[in-house]
């Protein structure tokens, strides 16, 4: 239930600036101080609520923290800092994970990308029944322009890991293909 609440903190927070809103326009037409005693508990909502939202730690939360963990670990040129939250079972453009690791070992290795940054996290849907789905930005010097990551993670034992990745070019369906 906190989780929920702290995924969709922003709906609270508009529910609760509603009704503050409401209140205070209606005090401000009648001048009746009851009205401005109703403020509190919604103010005391909205405390609530963002406290549950910085406090909790969500699968989102988790999941992004994770993909940050990774771009690190291209910036830092570390492959096992990066494939610790790469599934056995992950599926890149038909590859394998041992294909998958070594074309990104030989990338790591040549000293590419290690510019990169991650930003714009969404969730098309909440993470639920061990499955998730994230989409983020990544830019690179490399690359032409910023590229659009879709990725899916399992969860594995208590750790999330992806399990498939796919890179394109802007906000386009277009592969992004890796040099």
């Amino acid at each position: 239930m906190l989780a929920w609440i702290a995924e969709n903190a922003t709906l609270f927070y508009l529910l609760c600036g509603i009704a503050a809103f409401v209140l205070a326009a209606r005090w401000w037409m009648t001048r009746n101080n009851k009205l401005l005693l109703g403020l509190i508990p919604v103010v005391a909502l909205g405390i609530g609520v963002a406290l549950i939202a910085t406090f909790t730690d969500t699968d989102q939360k988790k999941i992004q923290r994770i993909v940050e963990e990774m771009a690190q670990g291209v910036r830092d040129g570390n492959a096992e800092r990066i494939f610790r939250h790469v599934s056995r079972n992950v599926k890149f453009r038909g590859r394998a994970f041992g294909e998958f690791r070594s074309q990104a070992d030989q990338h790591l290795k040549a000293g590419r990308a290690r510019d990169v940054s991650v930003s714009k996290f969404s969730f098309p849907q909440s993470p639920s029944a061990g499955k998730a789905k994230v989409e983020f930005w990544a830019q690179t010097d490399e690359a032409p322009g910023p590229i659009r990551c879709e990725a899916d993670f399992a969860l594995e034992g208590d750790a999330w890991r992806m399990t498939t990745l796919e890179l394109f070019v802007g906000n386009t369906t277009n592969t992004w293909p890796i040099p």
